[in-house]
């Protein structure tokens, strides 16, 4: 049985790709996560900056795989999104930075069980780190 952590959806190209690119020295995998909810200039910058950093680290490529938080998992933390999961799954599909997403996730920090799962390298986060109605 999976933790609610590890149920999400995972929007990639076949695994045989993935599973190369996690092999390649020359390229990194990369982590963001987030509402995205009324994606803004600050979520932009985030999304940049973080495939920006390691491409001057010297990588050839950098896959950066979004994490999308779920409209339930919002709601419980800071009331209902204004955009639907569907409506932001489409922004953050339509932004040039991200190459794959991970969606539906929980409101949780990451862990290394996920990031393996997910075949990335490097967790990333902007400035705003979030806080929990728990206070975690």
């Amino acid at each position: 049985d999976l933790s609610d952590e590890m149920r999400f959806v995972w929007h990639r190209p076949p695994m045989d790709v993935v599973e190369r690119q996690w092999q390649d020295p020359t390229v990194v995998r990369i982590f963001l996560n987030g509402c995205f909810d009324l994606m803004h200039v600050g979520h932009f910058n985030a999304l940049r900056q973080a495939k920006h950093l390691f491409y001057q680290k010297g990588f050839r490529e950098v896959i950066l795989v979004a994490g999308l938080h779920s409209d339930v998992a919002i709601a419980g933390q800071k009331g209902p999104p204004l955009m639907t999961d569907d409506e932001r799954v489409e922004v953050l599909r339509a932004t040039k930075w991200v190459d794959e997403m991970a969606t539906g996730l929980p409101y949780a920090p990451m862990s290394a069980e996920m990031a393996d799962a997910l075949r990335v390298n490097w967790i990333c986060h902007g400035d705003d780190l979030p806080v929990c109605k728990t206070g975690d």
